[in-house]
């Protein structure tokens, strides 16, 4: 005996378990069938045992596995609900367990059902051999019957009639037997269509189970394939995150190095704009200077020209003062002689009025002599002042002028000192930065394969480029003060302009003083005229004329004096414009070159520096201004490609991003889907356990009418161990009339009427008589364990099913 164990399934089977409750036979199908006298007994008599024995255990066997997966099956729907992935595996590994053990049960239940079957095909052999037996058998009978009757005749009608009766009573329990048995073999062939259907549903069920086996062990693959790929993609991704975390900040500080090393460039920028700004106001205010010296030197010119014009106005007027008095001498002359006639005349009238006109030219020429002493004075002490003047003038200036050369050249020395070390270190400083910025590309182009930026980089980058721009803007609006500075050099420039309306005062000045020399030219002529009615006015004209030749020489020796200095001055004048002018084209050559070389060029006033000195200063300028324009280029090139690597990190992002959020998605359509497999697979295992209990019940039914018919089948066991006890009584009965009619035969032998007929029938129908005798009973008892073998292998495919 074996104790058979229930076999759940891996699928939901509502459809098959309402296939197999509807093929199944009923209980009272089964009640209606089998009755106490169809000798249906010995079929049901082994059954009992199995039932009896395994009953019990396999109904609790059944609820603990019932309960066991109902557990199961709620802790893996709270998992899926959960959503734990360490959970799920664990569940998965157990649900992968069971499902082991389910496969081992399965192929121990297969090598079960191939022995129950071929068992099953064993004893529908025996019966069939069995039948065909009975029936030969009974065939044998009825003609050894019919020889009977012919041999036997009236002597033996008694013997007959019983014969028939007992024959009679064979042949209604053989026929009962054998409609019990032609009704048994129907329904074991009904049972074994039936066992053959249901083993046919138990393949295909079994096979659904290895395919969802399969399934669900594709799908677990797939779903620890997942997680090990979501671990892996998380892992990568914290990888990543730490590793952008680490390049952010190393970016950053860069940055922030980068931003102090142009801060650091923008300061030394300002402060070469601001350098070039105070050239450019030195050199302003140098022009300033120059243009006041050249308007002070126009001005001396000018003051100059003024005095030789009075001075050869002066001469002029003395020249004709000169000629008037030479007139006057010769009309005083002719007078002279005209009044030596008139004298004598006169004489008498002159003496007596030569006392009044003495004391009258006396006092007029004690007048004069007090106007010209003063008017001389006047003139040699406006002369002198003038002369002083303009000499402390001139010593003033070429000394403020030699100071202002001695400074400005020990400014220009010290300036081009300062800017060539300037140029130096700023040549140190774009080394530096050439290798820095060698050094950044190099990391740049390492870290641009690796780094993944994000928002946060775009946004310092854009505030980086908004403070460029800010830097730009604070350098337009630098050159736009530079614009401003130059217009107001220029309204400067135009202010000097108005120092033409002192030169408007000045020559008022001038016309004043022409004004005042008329009034002394008319007043001088008054007095000639009043000389002219003079006599002893001519040897004080001729002192006067001496003294005026005297002043006149000592007024040719200041003119040229004042002609040499003025030589002088416009030789040193010429000599300063020139050099002005080759210093205000070195200087304006100089901006010009600082301007296009942005701002940082050298200065250019080398005309009277050594040659060397402008050789090295148009190196370092060539130099200078072909590493600011690399400079340049290379900033451009680096800004150009720090804007294509964000482009193409930009677009990595979110291509990266969108195939993310597409497995993201897939592996949220894939979780859901399995989520709504196993809510799928917990309704089917619901439907399922309620199916069971109701297998269950049906199994408690069944098993209340095995017990029934067990008990049905003691009775009908009891009633044919009876029949056959009568059937041996009856043999032994039959044998004893047969030897009494042999012993009978034997003696009728010798009858010569008679006794051909008895031979003969005793070589046929004796020789059956007694082949008849060595003929058993059918083993009653044995088709009928067959007969409860196939019905506990119905109620075992029941159980199963």
């Amino acid at each position: 005996m074996f104790t058979p164990q229930k076999l759940w399934p891996l699928t939901p089977r509502s459809a098959t378990g309402q296939k197999n409750g509807s093929s199944l036979p009923g209980p009272g199908s089964v009640t209606n069938q089998i009755s106490p006298t169809n000798g249906e007994v010995l079929a049901k008599g082994k059954a009992v045992t199995f039932l009896e024995g395994d009953g019990v255990m396999n109904q609790e066997s059944l609820t603990e596995r019932a309960s066991k997966l109902e557990n199961e099956f709620e802790f893996s729907n709270f998992l899926c609900n959960s959503g734990c992935a360490f959970c799920g595996s664990f569940e998965l590994f157990e649900y992968q367990y069971n499902m082991g053990l389910l496969l081992i049960e399965k192929k121990e239940w297969a090598v079960k059902y191939e022995e129950l079957r071929q068992a099953l095909a064993e004893t529908t052999d025996t019966l069939k051999r069995e039948q065909t037996a009975h029936s030969s058998a009974l065939s044998e009978v009825e003609k050894r019957e019919e020889n009977l009757k012919k041999s036997t005749g009236r002597s033996t009608y008694k013997l007959h009639r019983k014969l028939e009766k007992a024959l009679r009573e064979m042949r209604s329990e053989y026929a009962e037997i054998k409609f019990n048995a032609d009704s048994k073999l129907a329904e074991a062939n009904a049972l074994v269509t039936s066992v053959e259907e249901k083993s046919l549903e138990v393949e295909a069920k079994f096979h659904a189970a290895d395919a969802k086996l399969a399934e669900v062990s594709r799908k677990s693959s797939e779903i620890e394939r997942k997680l090990h790929e979501l671990e892996a993609q998380e892992n990568a991704l914290r990888r990543e995150r730490s590793f952008f975390t680490t390049e952010r900040e190393a970016h950053d500080t860069a940055l922030s190095k980068q931003r102090e090393d142009l801060r650091e460039w923008e300061r030394k920028l300002q402060e070469a704009e601001e350098r070039l700004a105070d050239s450019r106001r030195l050199l302003n205010q140098r022009e300033e200077r120059a243009n006041e010296n050249d308007r002070i030197l126009k001005e001396k010119q000018n003051d100059l020209e003024e005095l030789r014009k009075k001075i050869e106005i002066s001469n002029s007027t003395l020249k004709n003062k000169e000629d008037d008095i030479s007139s006057r001498l010769a009309s005083i002359a002719l007078k002279e002689k005209a009044s030596s006639y008139l004298t004598s005349i006169h004489s008498i009238i002159l003496v007596l009025e030569a006392g009044d006109v003495k004391k009258r030219l006396e006092e007029k020429e004690k007048q004069l002599l007090e106007l010209e002493e003063k008017l001389n004075t006047r003139e040699k002490v406006e002369i002198q002042k003038l002369v002083d003047e303009h000499k402390s003038i001139l010593t003033e200036k070429q000394k403020e002028f030699e100071l202002e050369m001695e400074q400005r050249r020990k400014e220009h020395d010290d300036q081009l000192k300062n800017k060539l070390v300037e140029v130096e270190k700023k040549e140190a400083e774009i080394a530096h930065l050439e290798e820095k910025l060698k050094k950044r590309e190099q990391a740049i182009e390492k870290k641009s394969e690796k780094v993944r930026e994000k928002e946060l980089d775009f946004d310092s980058k854009l505030k980086d480029f908004r403070g460029r721009e800010k830097v730009k803007d604070e350098l337009e609006n630098l050159k736009a003060e530079s614009e401003t500075l130059q217009l107001r050099l220029n309204e400067e420039r135009q202010q000097l302009k108005v120092t033409e309306e002192e030169r408007i005062e000045l020559a008022r000045l001038q016309s004043e003083l022409k004004q005042e020399i008329d009034k002394y030219r008319f007043q001088s002529e008054e007095l000639m005229k009043e000389a002219d009615d003079l006599k002893e006015a001519k040897e004080k004209f001729e002192k006067e004329w001496e003294e005026l030749d005297d002043k006149r020489a000592e007024i040719k020796k200041e003119q040229e004096e004042v002609l040499e200095q003025q030589r002088s001055l416009e030789k040193l004048r010429h000599s300063e414009e020139e050099r002005l002018r080759n210093e205000k084209l070195e200087i304006q050559q100089y901006v010009q070159r600082e301007l296009e070389a942005l701002k940082l060029a050298k200065d250019s006033f080398a005309a009277s520096m050594e040659h060397e000195k402008s050789i090295l200063a148009e190196k370092s300028q060539s130099e200078k201004s072909q590493l600011t324009h690399d400079f340049e280029m290379r900033k451009q090139e680096l800004e150009a490609e720090m804007r294509r690597k964000q482009e193409e990190i930009e677009t990595h992002l979110h291509e990266k991003e969108k195939t993310f959020e597409q497995e993201r998605e897939m592996e949220l359509n894939n979780i859901n889907y399995l989520r709504e497999v196993a809510r799928r697979e917990m309704e089917e295992m619901k439907l399922e356990r309620l199916r069971i209990e109701k297998e269950k019940l049906e199994i408690s039914q069944n098993k209340k009418h095995v017990e029934a018919q067990q008990h049905e089948m003691k009775k009908d066991i009891e009633e044919l161990v009876g029949l056959s006890q009568k059937l041996k009584d009856q043999r032994e009965q039959f044998i004893k009339e047969r030897e009494r009619f042999i012993a009978f035969a034997e003696k009728q032998k010798n009858c010569e009427a008679c006794g051909e007929t008895i031979r003969e029938f005793v070589l046929s129908d004796l020789h059956s008589l007694t082949e008849l005798e060595n003929l058993e009973a059918p083993p009653l008892p044995r088709v009928a364990e067959n007969y409860l073998k196939e019905a506990v292998e119905g109620t075992v495919e029941r159980v199963w099913c």
